[in-house]
């Protein structure tokens, strides 16, 4: 009995829940309806969901677009079910992130005539990891064979491949499993779409924004969307957060990193001024210099210098300047 609730109890229900998911609508676009879903997602959430799409056309492709750290499991495999009955499809918003329950809605996302559509941009991310109770001490074994039974009857349902089901098991909450090239296959997930829209972010195909400058800015606001929920992991397929020295010193130390400003040198050099915030509280102002190169799939950071901004900045900033995103 205690093996069983040692193992259940490091699964994930619920990440810190403040917000209930935030709904806008664009219906710019000629093809499709778009839905952006934002935020935690939370108890009732799929009501509102609900009465937003039975609201909208029926002659066009309805697509939620996710931002969302995750929050509730069972709501999120509420929200993937009414995707895949509804034949609407699923997207994560360019240079976003969709992690832990929203990726299990992810995965609902099917088009009108009933075949996966899914669609994940080069530029975002879709992790799974386990479930977890914030009172596993506490938690009847009873709720616990339930959320697991629901989980998966639902990934059989959605019809995610059963390796990937073991990866998200074996993945615990202090981590994250971000899905690869194979899994794009696997899942027959799109990397874009023609959407022509007023809001430009929903424009797939232009990865990481069409400058350096630009591909600086997504850089920064990845990096603190996955510090402020995630606290330190991985974002594979990307700059942010690759070097292990860099993963290790970011889990005890950074909290926050402000872009306060940035210009273009030339076409493949950005120069932007940084202010970190750590964990004990101090702060570092840096001017960061980086040199990007164009690759197929988006731009590339190739090399980073730094020069404190102040004198008080310079000891810590020197000491930690490789780890420095």
């Amino acid at each position: 009995m205690k093996l069983i609730n040692k193992i259940f109890t490091t699964l994930l229900l619920s990440s810190s829940l403040i917000n209930a998911m935030s709904y806008s609508l664009d219906k710019s676009n000629s093809s499709y309806n778009l839905i952006y879903a934002t935020g935690h997602i939370t108890h009732g959430d799929l009501n509102r969901l609900s009465s937003i799409y039975y609201s909208l056309p029926s002659n066009k492709q309805s697509i939620v677009v996710f931002n969302s750290n995750g929050g509730e499991l069972n709501e999120g495999i509420k929200i993937g079910k009414f995707l895949k009955q509804n034949r609407i499809g699923s997207y994560v918003k360019d240079n976003g992130i969709c992690a832990s329950s929203c990726a299990l809605a992810f995965l609902g996302g099917r088009a009108k005539n009933g075949k996966r559509f899914m669609v994940l941009p080069y530029s975002s991310n879709l992790g799974f990891h386990s479930f977890y109770y914030k009172n596993g001490n506490y938690v009847k074994l009873t709720k616990v064979q339930h959320d697991l039974s629901n989980l998966l009857s639902y990934t059989n349902y959605v019809g995610a491949p059963s390796y990937l089901v073991t990866k998200m098991f074996k993945t615990n909450s202090h981590n994250m499993y971000w899905v690869n090239s194979t899994d794009r296959r696997a899942l027959r997930i799109k990397s874009a779409i023609a959407i022509k829209s007023k809001r430009a972010y929903a424009n797939s195909g232009v990865t990481y924004g069409s400058s350096a400058s630009n591909f600086i800015k997504n850089y920064f606001a990845k990096l603190n969307n996955v510090l402020a929920s995630n606290r330190g992991f991985d974002i594979y397929n990307t700059n942010a957060l690759s070097s292990l020295r860099y993963k290790s010193w970011i889990h005890s130390n950074l909290a926050y990193a402000k872009l306060e400003g940035i210009k273009a040198i030339n076409r493949n050099s950005v120069e932007a001024k940084v202010v970190y915030t750590l964990n004990s509280g101090k702060r570092l102002c840096s001017i960061n210099r980086y040199k990007l190169a164009k690759k197929y799939n988006g731009w590339k950071i190739v090399r980073k210098s730094y020069k404190n901004c102040d004198n008080t900045s310079m000891r810590t900033l020197k000491k930690f300047a490789k780890a420095l995103p």
